[in-house]
């Protein structure tokens, strides 16, 4: 009988400390998304910006912040010209103006790459718009699965500056 007693003991011991285990992974857990969920509402929050054609970018905060990992050197240069070559060009021109051969094919004016107004954007901005899109302008996160091409790309783009 005594050992039976024990047993029990030992058994109701376990259960009532592996209760206390879960209790601690529900709070580390609640937490967790707790902190998941402030994480993905700021970067929700979101400044809204005009481009030049007057179409309303709304940008998220964590992009307009980004800093560009990439350095605008000879060679990221001139890979990032190829690349702009391929998958913008034919939109947004040879030098950015937005008068490439398909630009007509849209209903919205293409901006203009080399203008003060679209130079003074930060980095990450123009990462935003040229990777992710909104409007006529569309991602390109599968045409371009690099993001460090794209800021290959930005690095290019930088040098449309009047």
């Amino acid at each position: 009988m005594k050992n039976v007693s024990i047993i029990g003991l030992l058994i109701f011991g376990l259960i009532f400390q592996n209760c206390k285990n879960n209790e601690k992974q529900f709070s580390s857990v609640s937490s967790d998304k707790t902190e998941t969920s402030k994480i993905t509402a700021a970067s929700k929050v979101s400044e809204k910006e005009l481009d030049s054609t007057s179409q309303e970018w709304v940008i998220p905060v964590n992009y307009q912040r980004m800093k560009n990992p990439t350095y605008a050197t000879n060679e990221n240069l001139i890979i990032g010209k190829a690349l702009y070559t391929k998958h913008c060009k034919s939109c947004h021109g040879i030098t950015g103006k937005g008068d490439g051969p398909n630009a007509g094919e849209f209903d919205s004016k293409i901006g203009d790459f080399s203008s003060a107004e679209f130079q003074l954007q930060s980095e990450g901005t123009i990462f935003y718009k040229s990777y992710v899109g909104q409007h006529d302008m569309p991602n390109n996160e599968k045409e371009i699965p690099s993001p460090k091409d794209m800021w290959f790309i930005v690095n290019h783009i930088k040098t449309f500056e009047k």
